[in-house]
């Protein structure tokens, strides 16, 4: 091979080589970027997935812990009301009116099983309450010791009622504070 044939091709035919090996180039470094994107992409896409998955797995987590904090406070209402009945073995429209207060919107929360024991509660606090006015009422002749006696043995029964309800009520409320089978996901 002769350089001298070689060269005086180069000059004569270089107008039009130079832009070929230019353009060859910037097609070899265009290929080389569109690679280079692609895997980058696919990088990304891997990543924002994972991402989503966390996401994902957080507010499912977040709503479990809401649940369970808005059971708990529920639960919380249930044990206060009862807790004050049997303490001061009477009930008045205070402890009444915040029960009501603190349970609305329970069968949102929980199964019949619990909003029939919320409506049996709330009888129960309403019938105290009655019962421990007539308790308290001053008694001003016979008759009304008779029948003051007989709303205290009334008020006995139903302090009674309200301790085997406190009992039952851990039982009741178990299934639905029990988080123990739910897992935080990574």
């Amino acid at each position: 091979m002769d350089w001298y044939l070689i060269s005086a091709f180069i000059k004569e035919e270089f107008y039009w080589l130079i832009p070929s090996l230019t353009s060859f180039i910037f097609t070899l470094v265009t290929i080389l970027l569109i690679i280079y994107q692609a895997r980058w992409q696919k990088i990304e896409k891997k990543k924002n997935f994972d991402f989503l998955l966390h996401q994902n797995n957080l507010q499912e987590t977040q709503i479990c812990v809401d649940l369970m904090e808005k059971r708990l406070i529920y639960y919380q209402c249930f044990r206060k009301a009862i807790i004050q009945v049997i303490r001061d073995a009477q009930s008045d429209g205070i402890n009444l009116q915040d029960f009501r207060v603190g349970t609305f919107g329970i069968e949102l929360y929980f199964g019949e099983d619990i909003v029939e024991l919320q409506e049996k509660l709330d009888s129960m606090l309403k019938e105290m309450w009655k019962v421990s006015m007539k308790v308290n009422t001053p008694n001003t002749n016979d008759q009304d010791n008779q029948k003051q006696s007989a709303s205290v043995d009334s008020q006995d029964a139903m302090l009674t009622e309200f301790k085997e309800l406190n009992d039952k009520l851990k039982l009741s409320f178990a299934p639905y504070l029990d988080f123990s089978k739910y897992r935080i996901k990574d």
